[in-house]
C-alpha cells in the first residue's frame, strides 16, 4: 500500500512539472482584464498563445508582446520592409533594427494596441495569440 502511494505522488509530481514545462514554453493562455485593446479585443476574450511560433509574423496576426513589466496583446499592423505614414511623415519599417544590435534575428514590427501604434522588437514578443472564446460577461 505504502509502495502504490508513493509511485502514485512521484507520477503526479512528474505530470505537474511537465504541465508547468508545457505552459512556460509551449503555450500559455491570455485573457483581456481592460478596455485598452479596444476595439478589436474585448475585456473576457481568452487567448491562446502559441510560444512556437514567434518566427514570423503577417499583418493580422494578434501577438503577445512585453515590455518587462507587463504583457500587452496586439495586431500585427506593418512588417519589416513596409511604408507607413505617422503624423504626416514617411517612415520605413527597418529590415533589421541596427548594426549593433546582437540579436540574429531582430525585427521590427508596428502593432496597434486599442488605438494606439507601437513598435516591437521580435524578440520582445512572446508568441502568437489566436482567440478561444469570449466570456459573456
Amino acid at each position: 500500500m505504502w509502495r502504490q502511494s508513493v509511485k502514485f505522488i512521484v507520477v503526479l509530481a512528474v505530470l505537474l512539472l511537465v504541465m508547468l514545462g508545457i505552459r512556460k514554453y509551449v503555450f500559455t493562455v491570455f485573457t483581456v482584464s481592460n478596455n485598452e485593446f479596444a476595439p478589436q479585443m474585448k475585456v473576457g476574450d481568452r487567448y491562446i498563445v502559441n510560444h512556437l511560433a514567434c518566427a514570423h509574423f503577417v499583418k493580422g496576426d494578434a501577438v503577445v508582446f512585453t515590455d518587462s513589466t507587463a504583457y500587452y496583446i496586439g495586431t500585427v499592423t506593418a512588417v519589416p520592409g513596409d511604408t507607413i505614414t505617422l503624423r504626416g511623415c514617411r517612415y520605413i519599417i527597418p529590415q533589421v533594427c541596427c548594426e549593433h544590435c546582437p540579436c540574429p534575428d531582430c525585427k521590427i514590427y508596428l502593432m496597434t494596441v486599442g488605438r494606439q501604434p507601437v513598435l516591437v522588437h521580435l524578440h520582445s514578443c512572446i508568441g502568437k495569440a489566436t482567440r478561444i472564446f469570449r466570456m459573456p460577461w
